[in-house]
């Protein structure tokens, strides 16, 4: 199953614009040999767009797609508070899934959405480290 950018652009609103990306980026992922473990993991801390396998590693994946640069690349809007967040939202799917055994890493997804429907996407591996006690990493 492909995805089409048929509706893209000024007719999407900002909800489902970013369902939008969610979906370019998991068929990125399974097309770049990755298993997707989890899409919107929830808890108390917060979201996670997509939690994904690959070798040896998961990978907690945010997603953030833009039609428009004018605020800025798409991944700087995962500063530091938000990087914190999701290290706690992280170790929250890693204590209830009980998988300590494995390495684990942050990828930002950039989409970025074109004229006429098309798309492009960067997918930053290891976009950021924690190094917080307290967490599973």
């Amino acid at each position: 199953m492909g995805i089409t950018g048929e509706g893209i652009g000024t007719k999407m609103n900002n909800i489902e614009l970013g369902r939008y990306g969610e979906q370019v980026a998991k068929h990125h992922l399974i097309g770049g040999g990755y298993r997707i473990l989890a899409e919107n993991f929830t808890c108390k801390s917060g979201e996670i767009d997509i939690i994904a396998q690959k070798g040896g590693y998961i990978i907690f994946v945010e997603v953030k797609t833009r039609r428009t640069l004018s605020y800025g690349y798409p991944g700087q809007a995962v500063d530091r508070r938000k990087q914190i967040r999701y290290g706690k939202i992280a170790s929250t799917y890693i204590r209830q899934n009980r998988i300590f055994n494995k390495s684990y890493r942050f990828d930002v997804i950039e989409i970025y959405i074109k004229d006429k429907g098309s798309h492009t996407i960067n997918h930053i591996e290891n976009a950021f480290t924690l190094t917080n006690k307290g967490y599973y990493m």
